[in-house]
């Protein structure tokens, strides 16, 4: 770089640089090791578009890169794990072989996939889900080739004005067409394939469709797939109509949901807030009522996030139980499949569909039998008694009034349904090893997946902003944190292991904070401490590859949803829909939660 560029650079560099160091006082120094709870916020400042860009070309500058890449590194303590004395193994693959007791545990409330799809009723659905589909196919009222059109339609009427919502990137109206027209004739002839049968549903575009682009959110990665990924195939050969691939954000590295690419998908509870990601498009697709189902992936949240921030449920299975045959790797040792959906019944149709073991995914060989609940009757009194739900107080106070409230929400109900509540302790001594063991290893592999990209100069342009600011930042990571990070992983999943020996689930706040604002200017920005603050209870189970559930707990007052979750042991996911079952049917019936129409609301059947 020439003097005559770099001066008037550092110029307009100052304020920016003064304000990253600004954001470095916010953060707290030293870990107290005896402490039964310590977790720091992230530190840096939000930057806007014009702050971000200097930024980031100041990170990639030879000149500048060597003190601001390594202070950055310092003050949100990325370089935490090097001086960490361990003497375990690593762990790559947070798999956790299932005991015998494990799998007699739940026995009495468990069923098949099969006799749980061939249960199920059709009888007073809940509006706008799977069941509801199915109903009204059923009963002649709408057929599979109606309902295409008016998604299409819906997709096109949400994409106009000021403000469109972006749920979906890519869609093939003629397939799409094909599609329904098979599962209506199937329907007519009496011979459905399964409960799915017409049932339109979206697939992140992180997923292979065959016939479409898999991007990743990118703008560069526009290569058409000839193949399903394996969760794809067998969705479709249940009957599912696949729409096409949703947004999310750019190769997942946010759990904000902003794309430069193709638009910023909204919030259809207020256009004006961001859904969450990276699985935005899903989410998005689903709260608005689009589709009942949507499939997305997290590695840091990017199912629960999204889905707790637009008020639908998300499920991230234990790792292991959904295959990862067909998906993009960008986070191969703590990302996977995960389900959106419009409510619980919704989320288990669809996982007892996608579950399972895959001869093309050897991650998913050690899992124990896919089981599914027996859902108790509504007037089952006291249907969850013997339960224990661990919560530990300092961990979900650590987020805004609004979602403890949440939280509390569903405590309350728990209780009435017959739960105890335990006051427990999360990995004492190890969180805060544990979220920055998280970030180095999500981090590390993005970077390893896409770095031929980032490397070449000519696509590195092509990616956002808020993308290579990523980039250069953990350009400092070394072989060393990312075994350091795998070392952790092990002492995290001990943890957890010791946590689930005493309560059954783990009752957290889906996030820190209910939906950000979206920037007037729809232009790209970084804020890291906000990044956090939707990170901050997801990061566990994907480390230690336990899975979660979150469910819309309220409103905020400004009608923005509040997410809760349950986290349960592995391959726990049957306690986790029974449970989420009970909640949801205690809250319409007690009515704790008011119903709340956001506003894009698409009713695709009557």
């Amino acid at each position: 770089m020439t003097l005559p560029v770099l001066i008037p650079l550092l110029i307009f560099a100052i304020p920016v640089v003064l304000l990253v160091y600004k954001g470095a006082s916010q953060t707290p120094k030293k870990i107290d090791k005896k402490a039964p709870y310590y977790l720091s916020d992230l530190a840096g400042p939000p930057l806007g578009a014009k702050g971000l860009k200097i930024f980031v070309h100041l990170l990639e500058s030879s000149l500048l890169s060597f003190i601001l890449v390594p202070f950055m590194f310092k003050i949100n303590k990325f370089g935490l794990l090097r001086n960490v004395k361990l003497s375990c193994p690593p762990t790559y693959f947070p798999l956790v072989h299932a005991t015998k007791e494990d799998e007699l545990r739940d026995e009495a409330n468990d069923q098949t996939s099969e006799q749980f799809l061939s249960s199920l009723s059709i009888e007073n659905p809940t509006p706008g889900s799977i069941l509801a589909y199915a109903a009204a196919y059923r009963n002649g009222s709408v057929t599979p080739s109606v309902v295409a059109k008016k998604v299409i339609q819906g997709i096109t009427e949400a994409d106009k004005g000021p403000k469109p919502l972006r749920a979906f990137i890519s869609t093939d109206l003629s397939d799409i067409s094909s599609q329904a027209n098979t599962s209506s004739i199937l329907l007519a002839e009496g011979k459905p394939r399964s409960i799915f049968e017409g049932v339109p549903i979206g697939i992140k575009d992180e997923v292979h469709v065959s016939g479409h682009p898999t991007s990743g959110g990118t703008a560069y990665i526009q290569k058409i797939r000839p193949h399903d990924a394996t969760i794809v195939k067998r969705l479709r050969e249940a009957g599912a109509v696949l729409i096409g691939k949703t947004n999310m954000h750019e190769i997942g590295a946010s759990t904000i949901g902003f794309n430069p690419h193709f638009g910023v998908p909204r919030n259809p509870h207020n256009l004006a807030h961001h859904t969450g990601g990276s699985s935005s498009g899903s989410a998005c697709a689903v709260a608005s009522g689009m589709v009942p189902m949507a499939v997305g992936c997290d590695g840091g949240g990017s199912v629960r996030v999204p889905a707790g921030l637009c008020g639908v449920v998300g499920l991230k299975p234990t790792f292991g139980r959904l295959s990862d045959h067909g998906i993009i790797p960008i986070a191969w040792t703590v990302a996977h499949p995960g389900i959106l959906s419009s409510c619980i019944v919704d989320c288990a149709i669809s996982y007892a569909v996608m579950a399972g073991k895959d001869e093309h995914d050897a991650t998913t060989h050690i899992q124990p039998s896919v089981k599914l609940p027996i859902f108790p009757p509504i007037s089952t009194v006291k249907p969850l008694s013997g339960l224990r739900v661990g919560v530990c107080s300092p961990y979900n106070r650590h987020s805004d009034q609004v979602m403890q409230e949440g939280a509390k929400r569903m405590e309350d109900a728990l209780v009435a349904l017959g739960a105890t509540i335990v006051e427990v302790e999360l990995l004492p001594g190890l969180l805060e090893y544990a979220r920055v063991a998280h970030t180095v290893t999500i981090i590390s592999e993005m970077a390893s997946s896409f770095s031929s990209y980032y490397e070449d100069h000519s696509t590195r342009s092509k990616f956002g902003l808020d993308v290579r600011l990523n980039y250069a930042i953990f350009a400092s990571i070394a072989a060393r944190d990312y075994l350091q990070a795998a070392r952790i992983k092990t002492k995290a999943i001990q943890g957890m292991k010791k946590l689930f020996a005493e309560v059954d689930l783990l009752l957290t706040p889906t996030t820190g904070v209910p939906a950000p604002s979206i920037p007037d200017d729809d232009q790209p920005y970084a804020d890291i401490r906000l990044i956090g603050m939707l990170m901050r209870y997801a990061f566990i189970g994907n480390l230690t590859g336990v899975p979660g559930l979150s469910m819309n707990t309220g409103y905020t007052p400004e009608g923005l949803p509040v997410g809760t979750q349950l986290m349960a042991g592995w391959w726990r996911e049957s306690l986790l829909l029974r449970v989420g079952y009970c909640v949801e049917n205690y809250f319409k019936l007690h009515n704790t939660v008011p119903s709340h129409t956001p506003v894009v609301n698409f009713k695709h059947i009557n």
